[in-house]
């Protein structure tokens, strides 16, 4: 006869489910020894008074976790389980570390605060109504899309949204195939680098993001901060270093919000185009407003020769907590993208294993 209390009052756990933690607690406890037959479950339903439907999916969630096995007409049988933990340690919870936990903060505590971070926006001018609405007509009318996983690089349809804006703002010469949405511009970035040959020379200006910088550092290329003149990035140091990746905030330079002159931008992508698989990352921060002068064309819509990974996110105009940014990639890097991450074969939606 198996001990197992089984408690009727007990509103919070069905009968089975009472069946089925004493028997598990039993077998790592070792009450039941490997290879042990169980009672069949008729005898068993008897012996606690249940019914068999009881038993039954009692056994069936022990059998689904493999605490217990089935021969056929012979009956259960206890599993052999290797131990690992004390049936103590099994029913105790450990301890989380301290230095892993995170503060919470309310909204009341925050009330008061004034954010100086570059990273925060306001939202108590966003158009949450127009945002609703937008939510509605996007499940209405886009249902379809919404039930299947969608293309790796994004949905076509936003990426050709994305396209049409960045051309009318920024002057961007890109087709929706071009442009790769991710979840922040770091994750995206780290895609590039990953693509790259090892051992590179990655070259970014000083000062700049420092969280970019230490990103950049973790990769396997090196990196090397370039100063900043008058005007943005010292072309002359670019030059000497030659580096075969150069990052640039050319619309409004982090942090300093330097713009760099046409002059400068002509000069860049000149030296790009004479090196051979050199590439220059346009991180068009801030570029969504206007510091006393009209739109400032991207450096992407000046290069004739492909040498321009064109970056933007939505974290300011939006909210940040929603992590939407873009890559627009040149074809030859578009191409290697969807060798090494998709596996996309062009004309179709068959994914090449």
């Amino acid at each position: 006869m198996m001990l197992i209390k089984v408690d009727r009052e007990n509103t919070g756990k069905h009968i089975y489910q009472q069946i089925y933690l004493e028997m598990k607690k039993s077998i790592l406890a070792n009450k039941l020894a490997p290879g042990e037959k169980l009672p069949s479950k008729r005898k068993l339903a008897q012996e606690l008074g249940v019914s068999n439907n009881s038993v039954t999916n009692a056994y069936e969630q022990l059998l689904a976790e493999g605490y217990i096995y089935t021969v056929e007409r012979k009956g259960y049988y206890v599993e052999d389980i290797k131990q690992f933990m004390s049936l103590q340690e099994f029913s105790m919870r450990p301890d989380f570390p301290d230095d892993l936990k995170e503060k919470e903060t309310s909204e009341d505590d925050k009330e008061s605060w004034i954010s100086l971070s570059h990273m925060s926006t306001d939202l108590s001018i966003f158009p949450f109504k127009a945002w609703m609405k937008c939510e509605r007509m996007a499940i209405k009318h886009h249902k379809k899309e919404l039930s299947e996983i969608s293309h790796p690089q994004g949905p076509y349809l936003v990426r050709q949204t994305i396209a049409r804006l960045i051309a009318v703002s920024r002057g961007v010469m890109c087709e929706p195939e071009q442009v790769i949405i991710g979840p922040g511009t770091q994750p995206l970035l780290w895609q590039i680098m990953n693509m790259l040959p090892s051992g590179i020379t990655t070259a970014i200006e000083n000062p700049e993001y420092s969280r970019l910088y230490q990103q950049l550092k973790d990769t396997n290329h090196q990196v090397a901060p370039i100063s900043l003149v008058d005007k943005g990035i010292d072309v002359k140091e670019v030059k000497e270093l030659n580096p075969n990746l150069l990052i640039i905030t050319p619309s409004h330079q982090f942090p300093t919000g330097i713009i760099m002159p046409i002059s400068k931008r002509m000069e860049l992508l000149n030296w790009a185009v004479n090196q051979e698989n050199t590439y220059i990352i346009e991180a068009d921060y801030d570029s969504e407003y206007k510091y006393g002068t009209d739109n400032i064309p991207s450096l992407q819509s000046l290069d004739r020769h492909e040498r321009v990974i064109y970056t933007g996110t939505f974290s300011k105009t939006m909210m940040p907590g929603l992590r939407v940014s873009y890559f627009v990639l040149p074809p030859a890097l578009l191409r290697e993208y969807r060798r090494k991450y998709s596996g996309w074969i062009q004309g179709s939606n068959v994914l090449s294993l």
